[in-house]
């Protein structure tokens, strides 16, 4: 299980790229957050539904397994599990095309601790 940390402490420290949510998704992404310059994510839910809110209020996604959502550098959002789900967020150094992400990503074997 991941330690309790906040997702900038987690990319700041060079963990591996797919932040895992532990059991309980933390408060750190349930509140507003968002990455540091020049880093994309993309959000994979691997099971279940996810709401990814911006916090400008200008827009709401429910994510899936298969609609991953995209998160631009410095963009302020928060997300909220709409019931059980699992899920990763994979962290890139320029903008990733969902077009081909799960062909990048392959299958993914979801860990033990990214349940919510």
């Amino acid at each position: 299980m991941l330690p309790s940390n906040t997702l900038a402490d987690l990319v700041q420290r060079g963990d591996p790229d797919r932040f895992a949510a532990s059991l309980a998704l933390p408060a750190a992404l349930r509140g507003e957050h968002k990455t540091k310059a020049g880093t994309w994510g993309v959000i994979q839910v691997i099971e279940g539904e996810l709401k990814f809110s911006l916090a400008n209020g200008e827009g709401e996604t429910i994510l899936t397994p298969d609609n991953p959502g995209l998160i631009l550098p410095e963009q302020p959002h928060r997300v909220e599990p709409l019931g059980p789900m699992r899920m990763q967020v994979h962290f890139y150094d320029q903008a990733p095309d969902l077009r081909d992400h799960h062909r990048q990503t392959g299958p993914i074997a979801a860990p033990k601790a990214i349940t919510a």
